[in-house]
């Protein structure tokens, strides 16, 4: 009854992931495949002009962002060019915005929202917009984790994006924010979400962890111990806590974050990382 119990509790917390999610899994699958001509060099065009942009802030409403995205679409591929279901990418933005609001501890402003357009119209960093953005991203998985690569190094101001330099590294408060991103857009599985929580009596108890939660056991394990070590990406900087590409990879490919299911495929014989699944 028990160990009954504990199950039901993660299975709960699984359902709750599952609700609060705005896309399901059929619903990315359809983006992706609407957007077919949405490839990486159209999404690096559109990562670079935002920047030029909005680079000062970096932030805009998804309204400015939005305007951007279309100009440079259009500019590239004629008028018809455009996100195709971006009804989709409306709702995951405004999902993302919404959390990310509340959790700011402004919940007596709200979220502000234009009842004709249905669209959010508070400053939101780039780097999440275009983190939604890659929902739509007809690319490996490989090249996708490039381009997120490079908007947190943006973001950062580690790295000019047109620097000679542009194999740095990236900031360790940088690779848990990207991770977050990922996680309220849609990007992650629910089974990796969930962790143990502190309530272990009368029978151990769970929860949806944070990106920070997520990112210390891909590093450190559940417990820390030797065995919980196995599956886990050591530093190659302690020191400093900087991250290079090939150790992000590594990162989002863990159980314990799993992005776009990554954490299944390694696992699949003869499974190529050079396809999205």
């Amino acid at each position: 009854t028990l160990f009954r119990s504990g199950t039901t509790n993660k299975n709960n917390i699984r359902d709750d992931v599952e609700t609060l999610s705005a896309l399901d899994p059929l619903e990315i699958d359809d983006l992706r495949d609407a957007n077919t001509e949405f490839t990486l060099d159209v999404l690096d065009e559109i990562h670079k002009e935002v920047y030029s942009e909005f680079g000062e802030t970096k932030e805009a409403t998804y309204n400015e962002f939005i305007s951007v995205v279309l100009r440079v679409m259009r500019r590239l591929k004629g008028d018809a060019f455009t996100i195709e279901l971006g009804h989709l990418m409306d709702r995951v933005v405004i999902a993302a915005m919404e959390v990310q609001y509340s959790n700011s501890g402004n919940d007596e402003k709200g979220i502000m929202m234009k009842e004709e357009q249905g669209m959010v119209d508070e400053k939101t960093p780039l780097s999440l917009l275009l983190t939604a953005l890659t929902l739509a991203l007809n690319s490996t998985v490989r090249d996708r984790v490039s381009i997120l690569y490079q908007i947190m190094k943006q973001q950062d101001n580690t790295n000019d994006i047109d620097s000679s330099n542009s194999k740095g590294v990236v900031s360790e408060k940088m690779i848990i924010q990207m991770i977050d991103h990922l996680q309220k857009t849609c990007q992650l599985v629910p089974d990796s979400q969930i962790i143990e929580s502190n309530v272990s009596y009368p029978v151990q108890e769970y929860k949806i962890g944070t990106a920070k939660e997520l990112y210390f056991k891909a590093r450190n394990g559940d417990d820390g111990g030797k065995k919980s070590k196995e599956g886990t990406v050591p530093y190659k900087d302690e020191e400093h806590k900087m991250v290079e590409e090939d150790e992000f990879y590594a990162l989002l490919r863990t159980r314990w974050i799993c992005a776009w299911g990554e954490c299944y495929v390694k696992k699949k014989r003869g499974a190529s990382d050079e396809t999205i699944s």
